[in-house]
């Protein structure tokens, strides 16, 4: 999971009424319907009291505005607040009217600018949400928020140094906040500075040892350095401490997937779901942990779940594409990694696993087309020039084939897939024991590939070794009771 969750104490606290507005005068509305809502029923409302829900906040705000009886200074407040709630639903235009308006009828408060730089931030309009948490700085050089607001606009948009800048005078404003010095790792941590931020977040919990998301963000920093035992050991912390935190499950899940321990994982995705059953990506990882294991039913129910949350969800559709493909079941998985792609065009491994499709299917020259594009997209995979290779093999563009071969055997000397391909090149030239050497390699990092076997077989034979060869062609056929059209397909027999 790639996942930032972020502390809400600094952020969040503020939200509802700034702090910078002087507390109102709750005067009674004026009603003729005796069942109306007094005027501070009406602010409390607006105010977020008693745990609103938005429409509720909303409606009493809209209430206070439309009755035109408020003060310019109350009226800015109302304003604001609607605004903060309307980014809050994600209706940013209706936010930014509300936020301009307050900033009009109160334009020396720092709040309203600190409210609309959010909705700027949401917009991805960073200069304009940088302009507006700037002039809060200016109008209150000790406005928390701003900075904070600040720091985390300068991280969105890379900026990592200013953003620590605006980090460190946060800290110095707000010495001992666990939250603040949290946030500031996650900088850290975009910057790949790893221990940096292990550091903020080993503070952050010393400060606040209860601090669920601390052990999270560094569990996940331990993660990206490769220490699976401390990253299980934070996220192990971060579930005790909160057991309704699913984004710990859905990141142990993960790692647990990695080392290949699918049961454990299952167990950790299944927990992620119960709590956060509209959580899309955690039913398209179940899928595929369910595929890796074989049980691609499972797995295509899964992601026709995860498809059915979140329809623009490439990667459900590129996992349901290779559960169909493993099952054999070719013009689902097109039709997939088609979608996939439509979704995301730089989906590469969509592009890769469509090419080996329609290899399968008897078609190396759009395979080779899919091929082209995968690379194009990510030059350093060894497994697109290993497919080709064996494309171009297949065709019988031996010398096209040998650079693929060679470019993907630098990138993965230990890559069973492109010695294999580089042996049928050598089959088809004659070189018979420079095939038998690649197949031997190729079958030290796969025992038990029936195509590598056969092929070893077909080279033995040609070497004069029919007894050896007729035992790996005969392993190959138990292995895979077809091995023998598939390789007739390629131009190997024996």
């Amino acid at each position: 999971m790639r996942a930032r969750v972020k502390s809400a104490d600094l952020l969040r606290g503020w939200a509802i009424k700034s702090v910078f507005f002087a507390v109102l005068a709750m005067a009674l509305l004026a009603s003729a319907n005796a069942g109306a809502q007094t005027h501070e029923e009406l602010w409390n409302a607006c105010e977020g009291h008693d745990d609103a829900s938005s429409d509720i906040i909303i409606s009493g705000c809209t209430a206070l505005i439309d009755a035109g009886q408020e003060a310019p200074h109350d009226l800015g407040v109302a304003l604001m607040n609607r605004c903060i709630t309307y980014r809050d639903k994600g209706e940013l235009d209706l936010a930014l009217a509300d936020c301009n308006k307050a900033i009009d009828l109160k334009p020396d408060y720092p709040a309203p600018y600190n409210a609309r730089g959010n909705v700027y931030q949401d917009m991805r309009q960073y200069d304009r949400a940088l302009a507006d948490f700037d002039e809060a700085v200016r109008l209150e050089p000790d406005d928390e928020l701003a900075w904070y607001n600040r720091a985390l606009t300068y991280d969105s948009m890379g900026q990592y140094d200013r953003a620590l800048e605006d980090f460190n005078q946060l800290i110095h404003l707000k010495p001992g906040d666990a939250a603040v010095v949290n946030d500031r790792g996650l900088v850290y941590g975009h910057e790949r500075l790893w221990d940096r931020a292990i550091e903020d977040y080993d503070e952050a919990i010393r400060l606040n040892p209860k601090f669920t998301t601390a052990f999270f963000n560094r569990g996940l920093t331990y993660f990206n350095k490769g220490d699976l035992e401390r990253a299980t050991q934070d996220y192990d912390a971060a579930i005790r401490l909160d057991p309704t935190f699913y984004w710990a499950f859905y990141n142990r899940a993960a790692l647990y997937a990695g080392k290949g321990d699918y049961l454990h994982a299952l167990e950790d995705y299944n927990e992620t779901i119960r709590i956060s059953p509209t959580f899309a990506d955690a039913f398209k990882d179940r899928g595929l942990a369910y595929s890796e294991m074989g049980q691609n039913d499972r797995a295509i129910a899964d992601l026709d779940q995860a498809i059915a949350l979140a329809p623009k969800l490439a990667d459900a559709y590129f996992d349901r594409g290779l559960a169909y493909q493993r099952k054999d079941e070719l013009d689902r998985a097109l039709k997939d990694y088609d979608k996939a792609i439509e979704l995301q065009p730089d989906h590469y491994k969509a592009f890769l696993n469509r090419g080996l499709v329609y290899a399968s299917q008897g078609l190396p020259e759009r395979a080779i087309e899919d091929y082209d594009r995968a690379i194009a997209l990510n030059e350093g995979e060894p497994l697109a020039l290993s497919d080709r290779c064996f494309a171009r093999a297949v065709l019988s563009r031996l010398e096209e084939a040998m650079v693929d071969c060679e470019r993907s055997l630098g990138l993965d000397p230990k890559n069973p897939l492109a010695l294999g391909a580089r042996a049928l090149i050598r089959l088809k030239s004659g070189q018979y024991k420079l095939a038998l050497a690649d197949y031997d390699d190729g079958l030290n990092f796969e025992s038990s590939d029936a195509y590598l076997l056969f092929g070893r077989g077909v080279a033995k034979r040609r070497l004069g070794d029919t007894e050896g060869g007729d035992t790996d062609i005969a392993e190959a056929q138990r292995l895979r009771a077809n091995i023998a059209e598939i390789c007739a397909g390629y131009g190997i027999t024996p």
